[in-house]
């Protein structure tokens, strides 16, 4: 275990916050093992945002019912503050989540599959891909090109973008800016 990570374990100690650490630290990397991956990010994101955000729709298939997303928060017509930003900026009815267990970084074609979930006359244009490492190269220059050239954006989270919104969350802060952070950067490298 990394200092960095025994630092934000002992600072967590004995709340929920610290088991779903210890659950993400334990959970094994690997496709295999993707419904366990699944299941311990919609605790997270339900235990760092809902409320303000709805329970998730878990495994939401597309009316066509050929594509399968796996989480969807709605986003409450009334929601404020950033979720608020998400919802109009984005005309984001929900959160869209997408979760990849994988052992490598994910790249353009995980991105490009989550965008075709995206569109203004349905939940809207922004999601999620949450992975177990950062994303590659080829995964930024696809975030980049389906922003510029469709309005779409996805942010993608690894396991320590969750690890330090669960520690804002436990200090009584805003797990969020984790999220618009990785979004303003976004919006930074488009231009």
């Amino acid at each position: 275990m990394y200092a960095a990570e025994k630092e934000v374990n002992c600072r967590l100690k004995n709340t929920q916050g610290f088991d779903l650490v210890e659950r993400l630290s334990l959970c094994p990397q690997g496709r295999e093992h993707w419904v366990v991956f699944q299941k311990l990010c919609k605790d997270i994101l339900t235990y760092l945002f809902v409320p303000p955000l709805s329970e998730p729709i878990v495994e939401s298939r597309t009316g066509t019912g050929h594509q399968r997303r796996d989480l969807i928060f709605p986003i409450p017509y009334d929601a404020a503050g950033f979720w608020a930003l998400i919802r109009s900026r984005y005309y984001a009815e929900a959160l869209i989540v997408d979760c990849k267990n994988y052992s490598n970084p994910i790249g353009q074609d995980e991105i490009t599959h989550i965008s075709r979930y995206l569109g203004k006359e349905g939940l809207g244009l922004f999601a999620i891909v949450i992975s177990r490492l950062p994303p590659a190269k080829s995964a930024i220059k696809e975030i980049l090109r389906l922003w510029r050239n469709e309005g779409k954006l996805i942010v993608c989270l690894c396991d320590d973008d969750f690890k330090k919104m669960i520690e804002l969350k436990e200090k009584g802060q805003e797990p969020e800016k984790v999220i618009d952070e990785i979004r303003f950067d976004m919006l930074v490298l488009s231009e």
